[in-house]
């Protein structure tokens, strides 16, 4: 669906009108449905493996996703990001099951083209080799603007990165992840707005 398709609340309110004189076309009626559909994707790390965590935030190493085909966003597997293509209020969430030592927290952070989101991340400490951990934030709200996408060249880079603590310290250390995945939701009607 092309994204001049994909309508705002106010833009929407001018189809109403249409319906009120009786004169509604097929291409209202379209823009309508793409306007209500939702969109969303969600990337993933389902082979369970020994991760290396870092001091430093770095992006998970996802090895699939799944999106719709949408001009709102995609998926980049090769970088592991979610590409921003419209101004809009995007619902992030994030999880990651995992075992890792009692002593050693993992962090998640989001990032939006390089920048940490300050409010965005979630820390957990380990509970042993043999106890599953999980980190969860559940429909975490990232306003974009379209000034936002406009100044970074028509896209913004939404990412997931991990880094590591060891008794409050940045430190690198092993867990063993058993999945982790990322999911974007479009908040609808929201395209544009601010």
């Amino acid at each position: 669906m092309a994204l001049t398709d994909i309508l705002n609340q106010s833009e929407l309110d001018v189809l109403y009108e249409d319906q009120d004189t009786g004169s509604i076309s097929p291409a209202d009626l379209r823009k309508f449905v793409s306007s209500v559909a939702p969109y969303g994707g969600v990337m993933r790390l389902s082979a369970q493996a020994v991760y290396g965590v870092t001091a430093t935030a770095t992006n998970l190493d996802f090895d699939s996703y799944n999106i719709p085909s949408n001009d709102l966003m995609t998926f980049d597997l090769v970088n592991n990001k979610c590409v921003i293509k419209a101004g809009g209020i995007y619902y992030v969430t994030w999880r990651l099951q995992g075992d890792w030592a009692a002593t050693d927290d993992v962090d998640l952070h989001v990032f939006l083209d390089g920048v940490q989101d300050p409010y965005a991340y979630s820390l957990t400490k380990g509970l042993g080799a043999t106890n599953p951990s999980s980190i969860s934030v559940s429909n975490y709200p990232i306003p974009i603007t379209a000034a936002q996408v406009a100044a970074a060249g028509g896209t913004i880079d939404l990412e997931l990165r991990i880094s590591g603590l060891v008794s409050g310290t940045p430190a690198a250390f092993n867990i063993e992840i058993y999945n982790a995945q990322m999911e974007v939701n479009y908040a609808t009607l929201t395209k544009d707005l601010f």
